[in-house]
């Protein structure tokens, strides 16, 4: 049976060759994933030998979920882990051809889940999380699917899924941070800020990650003085950090703190999609830039004001209706950018 498979003991059997194990103790103790890769390598050639052997093709998935796991992943090129990745999904789709059922033991599912959730084929991975949910419905496998439900924007459905799993199981920071992305995506901010205040306490040193989280929501509920609160508790736990700095100072510079627009021009800044940018140290300083471009640049609401003109640039005049001379040559001489 299914479940006579998934517990058996094959260390004695004469169909799985010895060398494997090798093949698995070079790849956990690999100092470099060109290693890894060599001895993965050799694992899936050892596997095409035996193709319809269970035990080689589920370490072929183990192996796949190792090498591709969090902090496993550096010197990989996102093609290879791709690959990696499909291997491991192949691997287990045959283990369930060859023990002939349509579900088999809940772990195989679970990770193949995981599997299809890194390569984004969502639905598919949802299939095997309510399989997994049958046999094993536990608060690990409830916050899996409910990540998996997430990243398909089913979120109320995920929304029960996270609760129950808090539910079962109220000590867990990642459950907390899971329920508030959740909560953020339905538009329930004020909620989503609850939960990672939730998460905070359980996380360690990672509390000032769920500090910048509040922070940011806080701006988006129209609340910059409760995200500068945040931000720079974030900051003073972890002064280093690049990102925490230009959010605590734009929003420095936001609430007219006098400070504000000097640390924005020190601060690096972001791309568009989010990430740091470093700044070169002639940008920082900007000595060529017109007043209303350095202004605008560091949040000087003050400077902002004075660098604007004093008249209605838009005001419409003369027997054309346009713009009069007076107002074009003031907005050219006042910004120059």
């Amino acid at each position: 049976t299914a479940y006579e498979i998934s517990t058996r003991d094959w260390s004695s059997d004469v169909s799985l060759p010895i060398w494997v194990s090798g093949f698995i103790v070079g790849i956990d103790t690999a100092k470099d994933s060109r290693t890894e890769l060599f001895y993965y390598n050799a694992l899936i050639a050892q596997t095409a030998l035996e193709p319809n052997s269970v035990p080689l093709n589920w370490l072929v998935g183990i192996m796949a979920r190792t090498i591709t796991g969090e902090g496993e992943q550096d010197g990989l090129t996102s093609e290879t882990r791709k690959r990696i990745l499909a291997t491991g999904v192949a691997s287990y789709l045959k283990i369930l051809d060859l023990l002939g059922v349509d579900e088999g033991p809940f772990t195989f599912h679970q990770t193949l889940a995981n599997l299809l959730d890194e390569l984004e084929a969502f639905d598919q991975a949802a299939t095997h999380r309510e399989a997994t949910l049958k046999k094993w419905r536990t608060a690990v496998s409830l916050h899996a699917s409910a990540l998996t439900l997430h990243n398909m924007f089913r979120c109320e459905e995920a929304l029960l899924q996270i609760n129950e799993a808090i539910a079962l199981d109220g000590r867990e920071e990642s459950y907390y941070n899971a329920k508030a992305r959740i909560l953020k995506l339905l538009g329930r901010l004020p909620e989503a800020i609850e939960a990672w205040l939730q998460a905070a306490p359980l996380s360690g040193e990672a509390e000032s990650y769920y500090w910048i989280q509040c922070s940011k929501t806080f701006l988006l509920l129209g609340k910059p003085a409760e995200a500068k609160f945040y931000s720079a508790k974030a900051l003073a736990a972890h002064p280093d950090v690049q990102e925490y700095q230009i959010i605590d100072a734009r929003l420095a510079a936001h609430l007219g703190e006098p400070d504000g627009p000097q640390r924005v021009a020190n601060a690096d800044t972001f791309d568009f999609n989010g990430n740091v940018v470093l700044k070169k140290p002639e940008e920082k300083t900007n000595p060529n830039a017109s007043p209303l471009f350095l202004a605008a640049s560091t949040g000087n609401i003050v400077a902002l004001r004075q660098a604007l003109p004093s008249s209605d640039i838009n005001a419409l005049s003369g027997k054309y209706n346009q713009r009069s001379e007076e107002h074009t040559s003031e907005l050219q001489s006042r910004v120059d950018i």
